[in-house]
C-alpha cells in the first residue's frame, strides 16, 4: 500500500490524548532542561575562561616579538652607523 504523497498524514485516533502522569514527565522534562542549561553555562564559562587566558598568552608573544623586532632594528642601526663612522678619515 502505496500512500499518496499529495494527501496530508492521518492522524492516529489516540494521538491527542495525554498519559496519566504527565506531570511527572513534564517535571522530569523540565529538571533535565534546567540541568543541561547549567551545564552549558558551566562549559561556556569555561570556554571563556580560556579564550582570555590565550588572548593574554597572545599578547604576551606578540609583546615580546615586537621587543625582539625593535631590538633588531637598533642593533643594525647602531652596527651601520659604527661602521660607517670607522670608514671615516680622521682629519
Amino acid at each position: 500500500m502505496n500512500p499518496n504523497p499529495y494527501e496530508s498524514p492521518r492522524i492516529p485516533p489516540n494521538a491527542g490524548t495525554e498519559p496519566e502522569s504527565s506531570s511527572e514527565s513534564t517535571h522530569q522534562v523540565l529538571v533535565d532542561i534546567r540541568s543541561l542549561q547549567r551545564e552549558m553555562l558551566t562549559l561556556t564559562k569555561d570556554a571563556v575562561e580560556r579564550q582570555r587566558r590565550t588572548v593574554r598568552m597572545m599578547l604576551v608573544l606578540l609583546a615580546g616579538v615586537t621587543l625582539f623586532g625593535v631590538l633588531i632594528i637598533i642593533l643594525f642601526a647602531v652596527s651601520a652607523f659604527l661602521s660607517l663612522w670607522a670608514e671615516l678619515p680622521n682629519p
